[in-house]
């Protein structure tokens, strides 16, 4: 089954190494599907996300966060998300007819 929509969004891990910081940044993506939105790690059920939204932290980088029944989740994103979270609230449109 193909994704509706895909969102990419970085993970950063850092890790001390003795005395020295070092910090890895992975990409991974958020897909979209008719009835799940599904993470690097986890899915999440449709019916269980109240809402999305998008919080701008400079021009390049930002916050999408997925408002669920388990709390609220937060995704580092470069790109807006603003076509992710567009086809997200039209299949909660078709979901409420």
């Amino acid at each position: 089954m193909n994704p509706i929509s895909t969102q990419p969004y970085i993970q950063i891990e850092r890790k001390i190494d003795g005395l020295q910081q070092n910090i890895h940044q992975t990409i991974h993506y958020l897909y979209l599907f008719e009835n799940e939105v599904h993470t690097s790690s986890q899915k999440f059920n449709l019916k269980d996300i109240f809402d999305m939204s998008f919080k701008s932290i400079n021009l390049d980088t930002g916050f999408l966060y997925l408002h669920t029944h388990q709390g609220i989740f937060s995704f580092q994103v470069e790109d807006h998300p603003l076509h992710f979270m567009d086809e997200y609230k039209k299949l909660q449109k078709k979901k409420e007819q």
